[in-house]
């Protein structure tokens, strides 16, 4: 197990611990998520609290994970995700949450080319940014100031609400 790896599994146990939830569906509408750096296949990095879609679809994945690949073709393929790109209504940011390049770069070829794909290169993504993901795929829908609208969500939850908010 990688250091990255050892900390995250650190930090949650320790804050399930100490009794902290990050239950899956809606969140604290006043919950802000902390903004943190990715960098891009370009070598540019840029911030989660730039992007300026009204939506912003976080999903955080591991390139070897086979639940992260079946998901990522599940949101490729989702209608109202699709039509919300379309309309400049979302951001999909595809995170992978540790600082192996290369590993990142062979897998990025199957991220959608719509979606915002990058890597923590500088491992700064925190349970404190209030992204504790319990486990791979990690699925966050925030609103355009950054709110957390839901957290750990499955697919079903993000495409409900993602429908609402397309209509």
């Amino acid at each position: 197990m990688n250091s990255r790896k050892l900390l995250l599994s650190i930090l949650v146990a320790a804050t399930a611990w100490g009794g902290l939830r990050a239950d899956s569906g809606t969140n604290d509408s006043t919950a802000i998520a902390g903004d943190f750096t990715y960098a891009q296949a370009s070598g540019a990095t840029a911030t989660l609290h730039a992007l300026t879609a009204p939506r912003v679809l976080v999903y955080f994945y591991d390139p070897t994970c086979e639940d992260c690949e079946a998901l990522t073709r599940r949101l490729a393929s989702s209608e109202p995700i699709n039509r919300l790109i379309d309309e400049g209504r979302l951001q999909v940011l595809a995170i992978y949450p540790d600082n192996d390049s290369a590993q990142w770069a062979a897998h990025a070829p199957y991220v959608p080319p719509r979606w915002i794909n990058g890597y923590d290169r500088d491992l700064t993504v925190m349970p404190a940014d209030g992204f504790l993901f319990r486990s791979l795929p990690a699925l966050y829908v925030l609103d355009e100031s950054k709110r957390f609208l839901l957290t750990e969500a499955t697919a079903d939850e993000v495409e409900r609400m993602l429908t609402l908010f397309a209509n």
